[in-house]
């Protein structure tokens, strides 16, 4: 297996921690950012992670391959 699919997440709130605890735990992706206007919504969805937050998808579109939007 090569290297993981860097993951995304926009929004913070309540479905975005979902995707955000899903993808931080499946094999095969890194959760690598999570992008939210309250930046410590963004720090607690990003939970253990090590993933990068943001306050603004400028600052992670040259670190994902993919983002969900939630």
């Amino acid at each position: 297996m090569g290297d993981p699919i860097r993951v995304g997440v926009i929004g913070a709130g309540v479905m975005g921690s979902h995707h955000a605890r899903i993808i931080g735990s499946t094999p095969g992706v890194a959760l690598t950012a999570v992008v939210d206007h309250h930046r410590d919504r963004a720090r607690r969805a990003a939970g253990h992670c090590g993933a990068a937050i943001s306050d603004r998808i400028d600052d992670v579109l040259g670190v994902i391959d993919l983002a969900v939007v939630a």
